[in-house]
Protein backbone atom coordinates (compact mmCIF):
# COMPACT_ATOMS: atom_id res chain seq x y z
CA UNK A 1 0.00 0.00 0.00
CA UNK A 2 2.11 3.19 -0.93
CA UNK A 3 0.73 6.91 -1.79
CA UNK A 4 3.34 7.47 -4.68
CA UNK A 5 1.40 10.15 -6.19
CA UNK A 6 1.83 12.23 -2.56
CA UNK A 7 5.81 11.87 -3.40
CA UNK A 8 5.95 14.40 -6.16
CA UNK A 9 4.66 17.40 -3.30
CA UNK A 10 6.51 20.11 -2.77
CA UNK A 11 8.93 19.52 0.62
CA UNK A 12 8.83 23.11 1.40
CA UNK A 13 4.74 22.74 1.30
CA UNK A 14 4.76 19.86 3.24
CA UNK A 15 7.67 20.96 6.40
CA UNK A 16 7.54 23.95 7.75
CA UNK A 17 11.48 24.02 9.04
CA UNK A 18 12.74 26.92 10.98
CA UNK A 19 16.44 27.50 13.21
CA UNK A 20 16.63 29.73 15.96
CA UNK A 21 20.20 29.02 17.28
CA UNK A 22 21.55 25.69 17.09
CA UNK A 23 17.78 24.29 17.03
CA UNK A 24 16.28 23.31 14.32
CA UNK A 25 12.34 22.95 14.04
CA UNK A 26 10.60 20.39 12.08
CA UNK A 27 6.60 21.62 11.36
CA UNK A 28 4.72 18.69 10.22
CA UNK A 29 2.49 21.12 7.41
CA UNK A 30 -0.53 19.61 6.58
CA UNK A 31 -2.78 20.66 9.12
CA UNK A 32 -6.16 19.96 7.23
CA UNK A 33 -5.16 16.65 7.36
CA UNK A 34 -4.16 16.35 10.83
CA UNK A 35 -0.46 16.07 9.46
CA UNK A 36 -1.42 12.41 8.26
CA UNK A 37 1.67 10.57 6.27
CA UNK A 38 2.47 10.20 2.60
CA UNK A 39 5.46 9.50 0.65
CA UNK A 40 5.95 13.02 0.08
CA UNK A 41 6.24 14.45 3.67
CA UNK A 42 8.15 11.32 4.85
CA UNK A 43 10.74 12.35 2.08
CA UNK A 44 11.07 15.15 3.03
CA UNK A 45 11.85 14.49 6.57
CA UNK A 46 14.57 12.11 5.29
CA UNK A 47 15.79 14.92 3.10
CA UNK A 48 15.82 17.20 6.19
CA UNK A 49 17.67 14.62 8.07
CA UNK A 50 20.38 13.82 5.47
CA UNK A 51 21.14 17.39 5.32
CA UNK A 52 21.01 18.85 9.03
CA UNK A 53 22.85 22.18 8.60
CA UNK A 54 26.28 22.43 10.43
CA UNK A 55 25.95 24.02 13.97
CA UNK A 56 22.59 22.48 14.63
CA UNK A 57 22.72 20.68 17.85
CA UNK A 58 18.94 19.75 18.00
CA UNK A 59 16.10 18.99 16.36
CA UNK A 60 12.22 19.46 17.55
CA UNK A 61 9.27 17.44 14.91
CA UNK A 62 6.15 19.17 16.01
CA UNK A 63 3.11 19.42 14.06
CA UNK A 64 1.61 22.33 12.83
CA UNK A 65 -2.11 23.12 14.06
CA UNK A 66 -3.80 21.08 16.85
CA UNK A 67 -2.82 17.67 16.56
CA UNK A 68 1.04 16.21 15.96
CA UNK A 69 0.09 13.38 13.59
CA UNK A 70 -2.86 11.42 12.92
CA UNK A 71 -0.29 8.45 11.23
CA UNK A 72 -0.94 7.45 7.25
CA UNK A 73 -3.05 9.17 5.17
CA UNK A 74 -5.51 6.29 4.41
CA UNK A 75 -7.00 8.82 1.28
CA UNK A 76 -3.17 7.92 -0.47
CA UNK A 77 -3.09 4.37 -0.15
CA UNK A 78 -2.78 2.57 -3.82
CA UNK A 79 -3.34 -1.23 -3.89
CA UNK A 80 0.18 -2.97 -4.02
CA UNK A 81 1.40 -6.39 -4.20
CA UNK A 82 2.91 -8.02 -0.73
CA UNK A 83 6.65 -7.25 -2.28
CA UNK A 84 5.95 -3.68 -3.08
CA UNK A 85 3.95 -3.19 0.05
CA UNK A 86 6.96 -4.63 1.89
CA UNK A 87 9.74 -2.34 -0.24
CA UNK A 88 7.52 0.90 0.54
CA UNK A 89 7.44 0.22 4.42
CA UNK A 90 11.12 -0.59 4.30
CA UNK A 91 11.36 3.23 3.03
CA UNK A 92 9.66 4.37 5.76
CA UNK A 93 11.87 2.51 7.82
CA UNK A 94 14.84 4.12 6.87
CA UNK A 95 13.79 7.46 7.53
CA UNK A 96 12.43 6.97 10.80
CA UNK A 97 16.17 5.38 11.18
CA UNK A 98 17.36 8.35 9.95
CA UNK A 99 15.54 10.30 12.91
CA UNK A 100 16.48 7.66 15.20
CA UNK A 101 19.96 7.30 14.93
CA UNK A 102 20.49 11.30 14.04
CA UNK A 103 23.86 12.98 14.26
CA UNK A 104 22.14 15.13 17.04
CA UNK A 105 19.11 14.91 19.71
CA UNK A 106 15.58 14.60 18.34
CA UNK A 107 13.00 15.65 20.68
CA UNK A 108 9.08 15.32 19.52
CA UNK A 109 6.63 17.73 20.54
CA UNK A 110 3.28 15.81 21.08
CA UNK A 111 0.02 17.41 21.14
CA UNK A 112 -3.64 16.54 19.83
CA UNK A 113 -3.32 13.07 17.90
CA UNK A 114 -0.02 10.74 17.68
CA UNK A 115 -1.50 7.91 16.09
CA UNK A 116 -0.32 4.94 14.03
CA UNK A 117 2.48 6.50 12.18
CA UNK A 118 2.56 9.31 13.93
CA UNK A 119 3.73 7.71 16.83
CA UNK A 120 6.05 5.31 15.11
CA UNK A 121 7.52 8.99 13.85
CA UNK A 122 7.52 10.22 17.64
CA UNK A 123 9.02 6.65 19.06
CA UNK A 124 11.73 7.35 16.47
CA UNK A 125 12.72 10.54 18.26
CA UNK A 126 15.39 10.47 21.27
CA UNK A 127 12.89 11.98 23.74
CA UNK A 128 8.78 13.40 23.19
CA UNK A 129 6.83 15.65 25.25
CA UNK A 130 3.31 17.03 25.11
CA UNK A 131 0.55 18.89 27.19
CA UNK A 132 -2.19 16.63 28.15
CA UNK A 133 -4.11 15.51 26.87
CA UNK A 134 -2.83 13.32 23.65
CA UNK A 135 -5.16 10.95 21.58
CA UNK A 136 -2.51 7.51 21.52
CA UNK A 137 -3.18 3.80 21.00
CA UNK A 138 -3.18 1.81 24.33
CA UNK A 139 -0.41 0.06 22.77
CA UNK A 140 2.09 2.98 23.69
CA UNK A 141 1.14 2.19 27.70
CA UNK A 142 1.49 -1.71 26.53
CA UNK A 143 5.45 -1.35 25.03
CA UNK A 144 6.10 1.16 27.56
CA UNK A 145 6.62 4.43 25.01
CA UNK A 146 6.77 7.74 27.27
CA UNK A 147 4.72 9.58 25.74
CA UNK A 148 4.42 12.65 28.11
Amino acid sequence: MGNAAAATAEPSALLKIETSGAVLTVGLNRPAKRNALNDGIILAIQDCFSNLPDGIGAVVIHGIGDHFSSGLDLSELTEQDATAGLIHSQMWHRVFDKIQYSRVPVIAALKGAVIGGGLELACAAQASSSPPPITAPRSAAITGTRLY
